[in-house]
């Protein structure tokens, strides 16, 4: 089925129970974005889990098992909201453009989805602060950040035992400074530079060192240059 035309329009009854009666045995599928409410974060595997576990508390809400993972459903905030690909590590967004597959459909793997919070046992939750700034909606603070210089190499590079704190605590400050938050500043480094500090740095300490700054407000914008 040619679907562009109901990122515009929802199918009428009839139009699904035609499809239905030509293939019964079809996965079903729900179009994202303005046009259906909703937004659908995908964790991918193990990669995604991680990430997800640090940027903090989530609101519960509806959620799916995968073939290969999780997806959270979330209401489709205010805005053109569009698909993206792992703007951080092992997590896509499905929303305007975008598609969902949904119980009982089978994936690639064998497994079927499978509903771990119903929609007809959980309400549908407003998305959380970090992804309304990943996914640059009106009202976002999220900017737009090109590190290079200083940044691009330390994130690149890391730096050595007895250097790592300050240097991490510096990189923090460039991107609070920036305009981006917290939660997804601590993601940044904890995939990137953390890594590949010698020896790696941990993601505790990384935590720490992004509070500090943060408990600064506006003036960490001073650590930019």
């Amino acid at each position: 089925i040619r679907w562009r035309k109901y990122q515009e329009r929802r199918p009428s009854t009839q139009e699904v129970q035609k499809w239905a009666h030509r293939w019964p045995d079809a996965n079903l599928g729900v179009v994202t974005g303005a046009i259906s409410g909703v937004i659908v974060l995908d964790i991918d595997g193990r990669e995604g889990a991680n990430t997800l576990q640090d940027l903090g508390s989530l609101p519960r809400t509806w959620r799916v098992s995968t073939g290969d993972g999780e997806h959270l459903w979330f209401k489709h905030p205010a805005g053109d909201v569009r698909n993206f690909t792992r703007k951080l590590p092992g997590l896509d967004l499905r929303a305007t453009g975008g598609y969902v597959v949904v119980p009982p459909s089978r994936h690639r793997t064998g497994r079927e989805y499978e509903w771990l919070d119903a929609p007809e046992d959980v309400d549908l939750a407003d998305p959380p602060d970090w992804l309304i700034q990943l996914v640059g909606s009106p009202g976002s603070t999220m900017p737009i950040v090109t590190p290079g210089g200083w940044v691009a190499e330390a994130l690149l590079g890391g730096v050595p035992n007895g250097e790592r704190d300050s240097m991490c605590t510096r990189l923090a400050g460039f991107f609070i400074g920036c305009g981006v938050n917290p939660a997804t500043t601590t993601v940044i480094l904890g995939n990137t530079f953390a890594k590949r500090c010698h020896p790696p740095f941990p993601v505790a300490d990384v935590q720490k060192c992004v509070e500090s700054i943060a408990r600064i407000g506006p003036g960490a914008a001073a650590w930019r240059d």
